[in-house]
């Protein structure tokens, strides 16, 4: 749930608020999911919708101090996605194409 709220724009902010609220205060996901289990990587991969290089800063310093060894390729994965993002949107121009395009 918390990674299809994280995949809206709209949602984007309330879930990766909730996730970094919640790590290890309150529910206590960390410790809900386990260091290796599915959910904790699908929690990994809401980080790819995500677009900007501030975004990709709060990623990387959120799972540098919260460490998910069983998650690593999924957290590199959507670490990847990121960066492609962010050099579509913010290196080639070709965001402003698109959008121009489907205008």
């Amino acid at each position: 749930m918390i990674s299809a709220v994280a995949a809206n724009p709209f949602g984007r902010d309330l879930a990766v608020g909730f996730i970094e609220a919640n790590w290890v205060a309150g529910l206590g996901l960390f410790a809900l999911y386990g260091p290796g289990g599915f959910d904790l990587s699908s929690l990994a991969r809401a980080a790819q919708s995500l677009s900007s290089s501030a975004w990709l800063a709060d990623v990387q310093n959120f799972f540098a101090a919260n460490p998910v060894p069983g998650a690593s390729h999924d957290l590199n994965q959507a670490l990847e996605s990121i960066g492609r993002a962010i050099n579509w949107r913010e290196a080639s121009g070709e965001a402003a194409a698109t959008c121009a395009w489907l205008g």
